[in-house]
């Protein structure tokens, strides 16, 4: 309901306006009364009332030097001053405070029930403009957020040519160029409510130098920039000071880290990547707070721990990861189980007996496996973490298990892609858009399911396939849709954009006039 306070300095005044109608009537509800702008002005500035009706004379703080003060701050809040308003120069006061309308102290109830008929459809289109505009701002957001995802990605794990980076960099507001750059991937967790540090964080994500990606699951990365090897180290070590300050007090929040060495090429990434996940890799498996870098220097000046799990004599580099990747990429089903025991030989009985080195090497492969799916553009929720799997740790049979799953998992799916599969997939998605374009729930969780996929995945080879986004592919289609309807029926807008899926009539002729350059109206005007 919308808020109403009432300031006056009689109380015969504020009970008249009270009880002249039935404020229920207006989906309005008063708040409070108070009897000068003095005393109602902190209280407005807490309530944020959506209509005051208050005196123009008043003692303290007049009608119109709160309507000023009001308006600084609350400027959709809608003011109604008591007055006759029979000398101009009040008239003019009200207007020119921003006040909305002026009413005398005898106003009748049809007059007031007129006023706030008025004033309550006002500001009900106004906050469906804010709801549209929202819903607008949420899609680029999120369409922002898969691509700075995919930027990202192809950064560190694929040879983009460096101008098609930079220019998509560029397309999403992102200044990529630099001299050195460096690399931190992080995952913080709470058990409680992240929203407590939620603005130390957002100062982090801003830094000068610093850029940052959401890896959702997978926690954060930052990607650092300078003009010298020095300047870079000056800024990672003051970003991971910050954050070992924000949460070492704090015992709800564990997080782990790795750092990659500096290097002077953009192209030179997907190195510093690998050796940010080593570290990483290894900071999970140290169950402290701590950042650690692949350097036993950068360790040290790093770490929050004095001590690293105690690796023993072992090799840990031991497992070819290029012999891996190629087995994930031409190897057989059939022959997974041996090569599975031809890694574990080659890890040997002494290193698996090590429980903090068995779990390096269960991360170790599933990183190995994730890296190998996004070269075939598969997203890595595909295939199930460590931490999922609890047996995967506990004992060198599950460790197996787990692994002998995964490698499965990634080669079911290079086949899949292998086959050309995807296109029936998408291909089905489209008929699915299409038979079901009207319906205001149609999402694209909805669509995955329906073609048995992830989400994200589904959304990456959707673009893949049509070269749009699904919501820009459901909103083309839905808009095509209106135009046959505006150009051969005489329906109205109003019905026109219940029947391709928008049951907001505002909200579709919003998005018609912002994708197609006119309103329906004009549209059918010119048809």
């Amino acid at each position: 309901m919308l808020k109403v306070c009432i300031v006056g300095k009689e109380n015969g005044m504020r009970n008249y306006i009270h009880n002249l109608v039935d404020w229920r009537n207006y989906n309005c509800e008063i708040i409070f009364e108070t009897s000068d702008g003095e005393v109602a002005y902190p209280k407005i500035l807490r309530s944020k009332p959506d209509i005051i009706i208050a005196e123009y004379n008043m003692p303290y703080m007049s009608g119109i030097s709160l309507s000023r003060l009001v308006k600084k701050e609350l400027f959709d809040t809608e003011i109604i001053l008591v007055t006759d308003a029979k000398k101009l120069e009040e008239a003019a006061a009200c207007f020119k405070a921003g006040v909305t309308d002026y009413i005398s102290n005898n106003i009748s109830a049809k007059e007031l029930s007129e006023i706030l008929r008025n004033v309550s459809e006002k500001l009900s289109h106004k906050q469906k403009r804010i709801d549209i505009e929202q819903k607008y701002i949420d899609v680029v957001r999120q369409n922002t957020l898969m691509e700075k995802y995919k930027l990202f990605t192809d950064i560190v794990t694929t040879a983009v040519p460096v101008e098609d980076l930079l220019d998509r960099a560029n397309a999403i507001e992102i200044d990529l160029s630099a001299v050195w750059y460096g690399l931190l991937l992080i995952n913080i967790k709470d058990r409680h409510d992240k929203r407590a540090y939620a603005s130390e964080l957002d100062e982090l994500d801003n830094m000068d130098g610093v850029i940052a990606f959401d890896l959702g699951l997978e926690g954060k990365a930052y990607i650092f920039k300078a003009d010298t090897e020095e300047e870079l180290n000056v800024l990672q070590s003051e970003f991971i000071d910050r954050i070992k300050l924000l949460f070492e007090d704090n015992d709800n929040v564990s997080y782990y880290g790795g750092v990659g060495n500096g290097v002077k090429r953009l192209s030179k990434m997907a190195d510093i990547y690998e050796e940010a996940v080593r570290a990483y890799t290894r900071s999970y498996l140290s169950g402290r707070k701590q950042i650690l870098g692949e350097r036993t220097d950068v360790i040290s000046e790093y770490a929050c721990t004095d001590v690293l799990p105690d690796m023993g004599h072992c090799d840990v580099k031991s497992i070819d990861r290029d012999k891996m990747t190629e087995f994930l990429k031409i190897g057989e089903l059939e022959g997974i189980d041996d090569f599975v025991s031809g890694i574990m030989k080659t890890i040997g009985n002494d290193a698996l007996s090590i429980i903090a080195l068995r779990q390096y090497y269960v991360v170790d492969i599933y990183i190995m496996v994730c890296s190998f799916l996004d070269n075939l553009h598969i997203p890595k929720d595909e295939i199930d973490p460590p931490e999922a799997h609890v047996e995967a740790g506990e004992s060198v049979e599950g460790a197996i298990k787990y692994i002998t799953k995964i490698m499965k998992k990634a080669m079911e799916l290079r086949e899949f892609a292998s086959q050309s599969k995807y296109e029936e997939v998408v291909n089905e998605a489209v008929r699915y858009i299409e038979q079901l374009y009207a319906d205001e729930k149609l999402s694209l969780s909805i669509l995955a399911s329906h073609v048995n996929f992830s989400p994200n995945h589904l959304s990456m080879i959707f673009r893949q396939q049509t070269g749009k986004t699904f919501i820009k592919y459901l909103t083309d289609y839905r808009m095509n849709k209106a135009k046959e309807l505006l150009r051969y029926t005489t329906k109205r807008s109003s019905e026109i954009s219940v029947e391709v899926g928008y049951k907001d009539p505002h909200y579709f002729s919003y998005l018609f006039k912002k994708t197609q350059g006119m309103t329906p109206t004009q549209y059918r005007g010119h048809a």
